[in-house]
Order: structure tokens, then C-alpha cells, then sequence
């Protein structure tokens, strides 16, 4: 019997056949923030999405979302390390 293969990869192999790479990218790019969030500031979090290249970040504390956008060149570089690839190109602190 073969081994399974991962959810993952059968969506990845089916978004580059059908040219939509780029919404695969962009989720994953969603879940790689999250992933770079303390608690605290995920829990200050009130949205994050991907459009165009562009990842919003919604937040509810002034001195959060100034602190973020000081950052952000940081955090979009990372992101897209992941990638190895430019997905993210701006981050748009809300």
C-alpha cells in the first residue's frame, strides 16, 4: 500500500495547474504572519487579508498598529524568505 499523499501538496500541484498559484501564495502568506504574531498582538488583531500583493492587517491599539508599521519592511521580508519569492509586496497596517 502506498503512503498518502499530504492535502497540501494536491492543492499546491492543482492551484499551479490551473494558474492560481498566487491564491495558494497569498493564504499561506496569511498563515506565515500569524505565525510571526505574539499572542498579544494576534489577540489585538481584528483582520488579515491578502489582495493584490498587498497584506492588510487590521488592528484595534494606535500604539500597536504605529509599532507594526515601523516593522513592517521587516516582517514582509521575512514572509516572503518563506516563499523565496516576492509574494507580499507592501503591508498595509489598518
Amino acid at each position: 500500500m502506498s503512503n498518502p499523499t499530504p492535502i497540501t501538496t494536491l492543492i499546491k500541484a492543482f492551484a499551479k495547474i490551473h494558474n492560481k498559484q498566487h491564491v495558494f501564495d497569498e493564504a499561506q502568506a496569511v498563515n506565515v504572519w500569524r505565525s510571526l504574531m505574539s499572542p498579544e498582538t494576534l489577540a489585538h488583531t481584528l483582520k488579515i487579508e491578502m489582495k493584490n500583493g498587498i497584506l492588510f492587517v487590521k488592528v484595534d491599539s494606535p500604539a500597536l498598529k504605529n509599532d507594526l508599521r515601523l516593522q513592517s519592511d521587516d516582517f514582509r521580508q521575512k514572509i516572503n524568505a518563506k516563499f523565496s519569492q516576492e509574494v507580499v509586496r507592501e503591508i498595509a497596517i489598518l
